[in-house]
């Protein structure tokens, strides 16, 4: 009988879109981010005994700082479980970003694969779940379900702002009919979202890839109709929803700032919101009490206090080293599209979201761009 030959590649494949899967479901979370953890580490370990040295990326000695002090934030941490949490998930974060940067070349050819995929999946299951029953259950952490009481907030818009770039920029390489219904979809998804957030990154990450390849001219109308829907869906969102008030977690960060100098800990934001002594509470409007700060700037500097400025500062860098010398334009746009959501947005908080982050900054350092060949495309 003859040697049965495993392939390793499609294994790999297996179990991160698995793990991606379960990440934004929602369920187990805190199972979920110590797998997520595990996984890439033994992918490292595995780069190891085959003897393949472990290139870092640029900007990844400034991260492990922030993980080093994120550790030593739990010692004065008013909440240690949820900073915890929070070291698990970046660590796994970081570690994929080790993977895939330095198995860029196994993995950028199928990485937009994955995130179309991931987006029908968790689409699927949103209509299921609105047949099966009469009102969509609540999940808050979960990228196919409602996320709050109000059910005006769904973080399936997140995640299909990024199957959209990435059928955005195929499109414009390797333009398919089938495309247009992913489109269509995606305007659907978007829309009953209701966020915000979605659309920003939408129209971040449209906005780098047109100009990356520069085709904002060749291809306006495709262009204009991308950053048409992002702008008309945030209208639509404002309709529904408050714009500019909605938005105290920027007041309460410096307040906290103020008053914890070293933080309370990464993940208690909500001790800042709730605290009964801030000005807030005696505004003429009622003081919005909050878990998270909904932007992962202020979520680190709150927890960390002054010792933030370190994770403020690496990000600063990456963004950076992005827009300067990233030769891969679908990656870099993904990555700038989910920065700019986590700025408003809790997805942070949603393991799949910060792997996809880091995975596809590793495949933006990546190599440098094979030149594609771009068809014409009619609109």
């Amino acid at each position: 009988m003859g040697k049965v030959r495993i392939n390793w590649s499609t294994i790999s494949w297996a179990a991160i879109f698995f793990l991606f899967l379960v990440g934004g479901l929602g369920l187990y979370i805190h199972n979920v981010r110590l797998l997520g953890a595990l996984v890439p580490v033994v992918g490292l370990g595995f780069l190891l005994f085959s003897r393949r040295r472990i290139a870092l990326p640029r900007g990844f000695l400034p991260f492990f700082a922030v993980l080093v002090i994120l550790g030593i934030n739990t010692t004065w941490s008013k909440g240690r479980v949820a900073t915890l949490e929070y070291l698990v998930m970046l660590s796994g974060g970081g570690a994929f970003w080790l993977v895939f940067y330095n198995l860029g070349e196994k993995f950028k050819d199928t990485f937009g694969r994955l995130v179309i995929i991931l987006g029908i999946v968790f689409g699927v299951s949103y209509l299921v779940n609105l047949l099966v029953f009469p009102q969509v259950p609540i999940r808050p952490w979960t990228l196919y379900l409602p996320s709050t009481f109000s059910r005006n907030h769904n973080h399936l818009g997140d995640m299909w702002a990024l199957v959209l770039v990435v059928v955005a920029h195929r499109l414009l390489t390797r333009p398919k009919l089938w495309h247009w219904g992913l489109v269509a979809a995606g305007v659907y998804f978007l829309g009953i979202s209701l966020s915000r957030s979605a659309y920003l990154a939408l129209g971040v990450g449209i906005f780098y890839i047109f100009n990356k390849l520069e085709l904002t001219g060749k291809h306006r109308k495709i262009y204009a109709l991308f950053l048409i829907v992002a702008a008309g869906l945030f209208m639509y969102a404002a309709l529904f929803k408050s714009t500019l008030l909605s938005r105290p977690y920027y007041e309460q960060a410096v307040y906290g700032l103020s008053k914890w100098p070293l933080g309370v800990g990464v993940g208690n934001f909500g001790i800042i919101s709730g605290d009964s002594q801030a000005p807030w509470w005696n505004a003429p409007r009622a003081a919005i009490v909050t878990t998270s700060a909904h932007n992962l700037v202020l979520e680190m500097i709150s927890g960390m206090g002054v010792l933030g400025l370190v994770f403020a500062f690496w990000l600063v860098y990456i963004l950076v080293d992005i827009l300067r010398n990233s030769k891969q334009p679908l990656f870099a746009a993904i990555f700038l599209a989910i920065a700019a959501n986590f700025m408003f947005d809790t997805t942070y908080f949603i393991p799949t979201m910060v792997w996809l982050w880091f995975a596809s900054l590793g495949l933006a350092q990546t190599g440098s761009q094979k030149k594609e060949k771009l068809q014409k495309v009619q609109l």
